[in-house]
């Protein structure tokens, strides 16, 4: 290709710039801001939010944790029965979708009709004020962290878009971004599949390891038997971040 043809598709237009217009202090105003150590409060407030942040992640875990703990789903049969269809007809899809949809409300329902009505009134706090001013301190475990969220108790707005973001785990809707649809839509397929892989396992030699096994997992998990964990109840086991190490 010539360098006449080239040509033609450059230095054909002007260079465009951009220009930036910042606010910086002047005069006097910088002064005052220096002076009130206006600035230094800010980075240490910017500072502080994400330890914050961490601390707010850290007491969702744990109220996932509580929260789940002891759920026994309904319907796992159902799933069950309804995923084993390779090629689903146009009814038996929308029994599967069914199916999900009422296996996510049961979770999703956990946490703000919890059986244990301490639990649910700490669902309402979540993303309210009270979750800085009072769970929060409850929840910290050094004072570091409890002087921290202290500086947010009149700035609860700073996690107003947090808050919102947090909020999301907790849908009953098909949302990938949601504890429920993680559960269903991800760990349970996996779970079964685990099971029809095991079923496969059980008549090879490797079962004859089973009993051994099971003594060396016996402090991890408390089970009769190696082939408890790949029963479809045993998933009840792993709604938790806990049971799913254990797993």
């Amino acid at each position: 290709m010539s360098n006449s043809i080239f040509e033609k598709f450059t230095n054909k237009f002007q260079l465009s710039k951009t220009l930036r217009f910042e606010l910086v202090p002047q005069g006097e105003t910088l002064k005052n801001i220096l002076k009130s150590g206006i600035l230094e409060k800010d980075e240490l407030r910017a500072n502080q939010y994400k330890i914050a942040k961490k601390i707010i992640d850290s007491y969702h875990k744990d109220f996932i944790n509580k929260s789940l703990d002891g759920l026994k789903l309904t319907s796992l049969i159902d799933y069950l029965d309804l995923y084993k269809i390779q090629k689903r007809e146009d009814v038996q899809k929308k029994q599967f979708e069914d199916v999900q949809s009422k296996l996510r409300k049961q979770i999703a329902e956990r946490f703000s009709k919890h059986p244990d009505k301490s639990i649910s009134e700490k669902y309402k706090n979540l993303f309210a004020k009270e979750l800085i001013k009072v769970d929060l301190l409850d929840f910290v475990k050094t004072e570091d962290e409890a002087l921290v969220v202290k500086g947010f108790e009149n700035f609860t707005t700073y996690f107003t878009g947090f808050h919102e973001n947090r909020a999301n785990m907790y849908s009953s809707e098909d949302k990938s971004t949601a504890i429920a649809y993680r559960l269903i839509h991800q760990n349970l397929p996996k779970f079964i599949d685990n099971k029809g892989i095991f079923e496969k396992i059980k008549e090879s030699s490797v079962s004859d390891n089973f009993k051994k096994l099971l003594n060396e997992l016996e402090p991890i998990i408390q089970v009769i038997n190696v082939e408890d964990v790949f029963e479809l109840d045993y998933f009840n086991e792993t709604l938790t971040q806990i049971g799913i190490d254990k797993y």
